[in-house]
């Protein structure tokens, strides 16, 4: 990286809060496309095509988020009860969790807007 751009660099880490957004667990394909568009939603600011494999660990996305400069962390999770999303603060803020009662996807507005 050129030393002229490198502190623009840093100064850009330090405004702007990146997130990585991840589920946890099994998620049915309504949910996964969900997640795909809050991706797509906060998109300069998080990684849009992060790949997750059964292997990794919530510890491997925390460690992985310190290294990025990652600040937080959007899980969701389905359960029988129903779809959570957890909001978290790298490395160790709070955590606020939210059930989803009801949501859209991006295709089911842009359907409606046509």
């Amino acid at each position: 990286m050129d030393t002229t751009t490198e502190p623009i660099f840093y100064k850009f880490l330090l405004v702007f809060a990146l997130a990585f957004i991840i589920k946890r667990g099994k998620i049915g394909l309504y949910m996964q496309e969900l997640l795909q568009d809050m991706r797509n939603l906060m998109y300069p600011y998080t990684a849009a095509k992060l790949k997750e494999s059964k292997k990794n660990s919530l510890k491997d996305f925390v460690s992985a988020a310190g290294q990025f400069g990652v600040s937080h962390m959007m899980i969701m999770t389905q359960t029988e009860n129903g779809n959570y999303m957890r909001i978290a603060k790298n490395p160790k803020g709070p955590t606020m969790v939210f059930k989803i009662e009801e949501y859209a996807l991006a295709r089911d507005v842009v359907k409606f807007q046509q």
